[in-house]
C-alpha cells in the first residue's frame, strides 16, 4: 500500500499538530517511525524483524512523499500506534492505512 508519509497530524479542529520545544509539525512519518521502533517488553523481534523495521525506518526517514509499505509493516505500525498514541494521532492513522 502506498502511503503518503509527509501527511500532517491535525487535531480535532484541523489544525497541525506541533511537536515539543521545536514546534515542527507532527508527520504521519514521524508516527510510523515511533510505532516500528516502539518495542513491547513481552514481544522479542527476531533479527529479520529487526532488520526489516530498521531498513523500513531509513526508507520513511529519506522519503520525499508517499512510498509503498508491506502489509506486515502496516500491521507493526497499527498494533503499536494505540499503545503510543491516544485516539486523536491513532484514529488518523488507523483512517489513513484503512483507507
Amino acid at each position: 500500500m502506498k502511503i503518503n508519509v509527509k501527511t500532517q497530524m491535525k487535531d480535532y479542529k484541523g489544525q497541525p499538530i506541533k511537536q515539543g520545544e521545536t514546534e515542527e509539525i507532527l508527520t504521519l512519518g514521524d508516527v510510523m517511525l515511533t510505532a516500528l521502533n516502539f518495542t513491547d517488553k513481552d514481544k522479542k523481534l527476531t533479527p529479520k524483524e529487526s532488520i526489516s523495521i530498521y531498513r523500513e525506518s531509513l526508507r520513511i526517514v529519506d522519503a520525499k512523499e508517499s512510498i509503498e509499505f508491506s502489509i506486515d509493516i502496516l500491521k507493526i505500525v497499527q498494533d503499536n500506534v494505540v499503545q503510543i498514541y491516544g485516539p486523536l494521532i491513532s484514529g488518523q492513522v488507523a483512517s489513513i492505512i484503512e483507507s
